[in-house]
């Protein structure tokens, strides 16, 4: 495709042609940004599917063989009061772990019972509670921002990439009928005109594609060659029309006119067209920004890095980490299949005791560092 706005006498172009032709750059870059941001979480979903989803799935299965074995043996031990609960807290840990990969109402009533007895509440009804308290902080953070959510479908059981479909749904509601609200009220005159511009940039996105249409419409050619070619300008027209990227579609219009109409146009609808385009790169902008947090990203969003070679790095550290905790649960079911529980149980307290004491004086230095 051609050069937009003839560069080749650069004094001669316009402000306005200058702006268009530095948003057209900065409108083609987010573009290829976001296509690229797109492909890489593709990209992690696809390596997150094939290697960490199996891997927890193991790991889950490893940690309630765990959990079972264990506490029953804790229940029924006699070991001193100290050792009573530090094998308390660590069969408390791999609960709080368990959770971190089950909601409440898919973990087994076994584990359920095991949970209430070693804390004495009830696991549902704390999910309930720990889901509410978040559901409400998310009203009222949109409430300051003039949204009222309707989130009364959204449950504690839902899937995190149904219950963040839901949110975003709720979100678009709550935005069309604070637009809906705000129609029947006067407007301002800043509001007035931002129809106004509105109202034009629509119909001039209908304009120009009905004219692009007409004059690129492969029916109407004859060459073999030109009409194949026309007929993929038409694809990426009527695409363009669909998403309403008023961008591409001067762009198919300008190569389509002569210098001098090129010129003119430029003088009297560049500055519109500007304004349009500016929006069209704040669109983009807030696009590429929140394409790592879409629902379709949802299982991968706690990778979400500005580089992708970061976020690849962070899930193959946590797919060891899943490996390398699988092993250690495996290992202890091992033991107590051919080892006195009593020595399994000892020698596992004081691997644990020994973690939580240095988790601790690490936490001590982070917090009192100069």
């Amino acid at each position: 495709m051609h050069n937009i706005i003839p560069t080749q006498k650069k004094n001669l172009l316009s402000p306005a042609q200058k702006k268009f032709n530095r948003l057209k750059k900065k409108i083609s870059t987010l573009q290829k940004k976001r296509q690229q941001i797109e492909e890489e979480c593709e990209l992690l979903l696809n390596y997150y599917s094939r290697n960490i989803n199996p891997a927890q799935e193991k790991l889950v299965e490893s940690l309630e063989n765990f959990l079972k074995m264990l506490f029953p043996i804790y229940a029924q031990s006699k070991i001193s009061s100290k050792d009573k609960k530090i094998f308390k807290e660590l069969l408390i840990d791999r609960l709080e772990e368990l959770r971190c990969f089950k909601h409440a109402h898919e973990i087994d009533q076994e584990l359920q019972d095991i949970f209430d007895e070693l804390t004495g509440e009830d696991l549902k009804e704390i999910e309930n509670q720990l889901f509410n308290q978040e559901q409400n902080k998310l009203s009222d953070l949109f409430k300051e921002m003039g949204l009222d959510l309707d989130l009364s479908d959204i449950h504690a059981e839902d899937d995190p990439y149904d219950a963040q479909r839901k949110i975003f749904e709720a979100i678009d509601n709550a935005r069309q009928e604070a637009e809906e609200n705000q129609k029947e009220k006067p407007k301002s005159k800043k509001e007035e005109r931002y129809e106004q511009l509105k109202q034009i940039k629509d119909k001039g996105i209908n304009t120009l594609y009905k004219e692009l249409a007409k004059e690129l419409h492969p029916d109407l050619e004859q060459c073999p060659d030109k009409k194949v070619a026309k007929l993929e300008a038409m694809k990426q027209i009527t695409a363009a029309y669909q998403e309403k990227d008023l961008h591409l579609l001067i762009q198919y219009k300008m190569d389509l006119l002569t210098e001098d109409e090129n010129k003119s146009l430029s003088e009297d609808n560049l500055s519109l067209y500007n304004s349009f385009l500016e929006d069209q790169a704040k669109q983009l902008q807030t696009e590429v920004d929140m394409m790592r947090w879409h629902p379709r990203f949802s299982t991968i969003a706690h990778f979400a890095s500005k580089h992708y070679h970061e976020s690849f790095q962070s899930m193959q550290n946590h797919l060891r980490q899943i490996t390398s905790k699988t092993e250690l649960f495996n290992r202890v079911l091992e033991d107590l299949k051919n080892k006195p529980a009593k020595q399994v149980v000892q020698a596992m307290l004081k691997e644990y005791a020994e973690a939580q004491s240095m988790a601790q004086m690490f936490s001590f230095l982070s917090n009192h560092a100069l």
